[in-house]
């Protein structure tokens, strides 16, 4: 028989300053060797789940608690957190927050010398091989694209083999390669060391070929919880090509010619990012970057911006300096609390609407805060909402801006599927005030349902620039096989 390891009873959490519980009367029990995929919409209660199995709520994050959660038979407030937290390993969702050390091998070898073992160096190479990131052994974190950044949190907590894994949506701004690595890594441990894996979960096919265990949360109540050999009719909505012909082009807006950038270490040395890029673009274009983790996708889109300083090259936006026109572009970080001002959601839909004395502001606003599903919590702060939540507000607040040229930074990143097709819905609707949309993103469904066009950025070069029939045609091996193989060689 089955030996349960966690065991939760009658679990209710409401957030501070919340009208309703996050978590509604949960109980369910996990056992040793699951391989469990949590699945429901943004706001649906998974991370806050999360966080309850690990013993952070209500440890350290305040709230209404109820019920009690056992680990091997025990409460876990009797369980001191030195003891649990060896046992119970977890990549948060804001992974960035994890991330502690100056460089990739010291934060890798921290965490094991942390916990006691004598080997931590032999451990923190071994797992940095594994998840093919030895080649950043000695960079420095702040240099390290998004996906980098996760790669290293996640080896960060398999550097200690935990008894139980839990990720908060392991593959979240990884390429596709890295998130095919991932999940067999999990499945490998899984298997080999009988380890419970507990992850959250959008993407319908990692759920179908990885996990044993479902765990489907609607409003913060627990749904069901099968495996997933009983469950025939979940209704997942796979993402099909459906390639939409591509609007007449307009006149030239964005010229780029001769850009080249790099940035000095703390150790002196120069590293290149961007290697002679030249690309025109055009109104009515709808772009999409693709490209491995730290391939030159965010620079190239904060450079345009504005946001990086131009030093080499020229990027002219209908024959002005980028620079200049940043009342014009609007630039979505990868990150969303980056956009974040004011003191509750509406206020920050609204400051850039406000300060540019826009028509109709409220009436405009309301309807992206509608569109997103954002009503219920548009007065409360975006900072302490969830990952989905965060990132449906920082797309609102782009959005509101009605940029002529609007740069997004994985926007699909946390979004299930119903904002997903919200985003594209509103991109839609939104053709006719902006000009030029450019997308650096490694989901190749706004290859298939949103692009007009394809480009792929290696080592900070343009090797693919194309329409998307062509790229799913003839190129879409090369993305995920032998470009992504590159990532790791």
């Amino acid at each position: 028989m089955k030996k349960i390891l966690i065991e939760a009873k009658n679990i209710r959490f409401k957030y501070p300053r919340s009208y309703s519980n996050a978590l509604n009367n949960i109980n369910l029990a996990i056992f040793k060797g699951d391989f469990i995929s949590i699945i429901g919409d943004n706001a649906s209660g998974k991370s806050t789940l999360c966080k309850v199995l690990t013993g952070l709520i209500p440890t350290y994050i305040n709230g209404d608690f109820s019920g009690e959660v056992l680990y091997n038979g025990v409460p876990i407030n009797n369980i001191h957190i030195s003891h649990l937290s060896k046992k119970i390993g977890y990549v948060f969702q804001d992974f960035e927050n994890q991330l502690v050390q100056d460089k990739v091998i010291d934060e890798i070898e921290f965490v094991a010398q942390n916990f006691g073992f004598i080997d931590y160096k032999e451990r923190a190479c071994q797992t940095m091989k594994e998840l093919g990131i030895s080649h950043l052994k000695d960079e420095f974190i702040h240099t390290l694209s998004g996906g980098q950044k996760h790669l290293l949190t996640i080896a960060s907590v398999l550097v200690f083999n935990p008894e139980v894994l839990i990720l908060d949506e392991p593959t979240l701004q990884l390429s596709p390669y890295n998130q095919i690595k991932i999940y067999e890594i999990l499945q490998n441990i899984n298997k080999k060391f009988n380890t419970t894996i507990i992850v959250i979960e959008h993407n319908y096919k990692f759920i179908k070929d990885y996990a044993k265990q479902i765990l489907y949360l609607e409003s913060g109540k627990l749904r069901f919880s099968k495996p997933i050999i009983d469950i025939d009719n979940l209704n997942f909505h796979l993402n099909t090509c459906s390639f939409k012909h591509p609007k007449k082009l307009g006149s030239q807006i964005l010229n780029i010619t001769h850009l080249n950038h790099k940035y000095q270490t703390l150790n002196k040395d120069y590293h290149q990012i961007l290697h002679d890029i030249n690309l025109s673009f055009y109104e009515n274009e709808r772009v999409v970057i693709l490209g491995e983790n730290g391939a030159g996708k965010s620079t190239l889109l904060e450079l345009i911006s504005g946001i990086i300083p131009l030093k080499q090259g020229e990027i002219l936006y209908t024959g002005n300096s980028s620079a200049k026109s940043s009342e014009l572009i609007t630039y979505l970080y990868q990150n969303p609390q980056n956009m974040f001002l004011q003191d509750c959601v509406k206020n920050d839909i609204e400051l850039i609407p406000l300060l540019h004395n826009a028509p109709n502001i409220h009436e405009f606003c309301d309807e992206i805060i509608t569109t997103f599903h954002l009503q219920q919590f548009k007065e409360r702060n975006a900072r302490i909402l969830s990952g989905g939540q965060q990132r449906c507000t920082s797309l609102a607040i782009g959005l509101a801006t009605t940029p002529d040229i609007l740069l997004l930074d994985e926007p699909i990143s946390s979004l299930d599927t119903n904002n997903k097709k919200a985003l594209f819905q509103l991109l839609t609707l939104l053709d006719n005030q902006i000009k030029l949309s450019i997308i650096a993103t490694h989901d190749l469904a706004l290859v298939s349902e949103w692009a007009t066009r394809v480009i792929i950025i290696s080592k900070g070069e343009i090797i693919f620039d194309d329409i998307p029939q062509i790229f799913i045609n003839s190129r879409f091996n090369v993305y995920c096989s032998e470009l992504s193989t590159e990532e790791i060689s």
